[in-house]
């Protein structure tokens, strides 16, 4: 499954590719792999069996600083709220 904001709640099996946003609820299992170009958020019971792969350039990152270079290491923090292209119950 490709788009551009994928929101799993439930169980969805095979590869899910997340143009913008990819959000992982808490009773969500995702078996598969997944990649995401822009933000990630995944609730911390969620259960994955896969790898989780970041695919963007990191130009959209809030804390990249003035020379254009990311930050050494920030976390990423707070909830990103989209719409959803696709969902999954």
């Amino acid at each position: 499954m490709e788009a551009d904001y994928v929101f799993i709640e439930g169980k969805v099996i095979g590869t899910v590719i997340a143009r913008k946003a990819l959000e992982i609820t808490g009773s969500a299992t995702l078996i598969g792999d997944a990649s995401y170009d822009e933000l990630i958020d995944m609730h911390p019971r969620a259960r994955v069996r896969g790898k989780i792969e970041y695919r963007g350039d990191g130009r959209h990152l809030p804390w990249r600083q003035a020379h254009g270079s990311p930050a050494r290491s920030r976390p990423v923090a707070g909830r990103h709220h989209h719409q959803a292209d696709c969902a999954f119950s």
